[in-house]
């Protein structure tokens, strides 16, 4: 499966219980299954979860570097979106990506 590595984020600033939630676009390098790198996109927030749901990996990449991965993570209001595993660097949380 596919491996994203993502760089920046959007948010819709809502009301919202985790600012993960309030993510609404994603910012990314994508590389196929072979390892080959397809170039830098960006998508809305269903697009990627959808993509971890099928298989594919997702990484925070800040700085130029791989940071935690992420999974799908279900809101109480129902809302589906990205969330990165704690690896004790406060720097690898999604939130903390810059903002696009």
């Amino acid at each position: 499966m596919s491996k994203y590595y993502i760089y920046g984020i959007t948010k819709d600033n809502g009301d919202v219980d985790d600012q993960d939630e309030a993510i609404d676009r994603y910012f990314y390098h994508k590389y196929n299954e072979r390892g080959e790198y397809c170039g830098r996109f960006n998508a809305l927030r269903q697009y990627l979860v959808d993509r971890v749901k099928e298989g594919s990996t997702a990484y925070t990449y800040p700085n130029g570097r791989i940071g935690a991965c992420c999974v799908v993570k279900i809101s109480k209001n129902g809302v589906e979106y990205l969330k990165s595993i704690p690896d004790g660097n406060p720097m690898n949380n999604i939130s903390a990506l810059p903002e696009m």
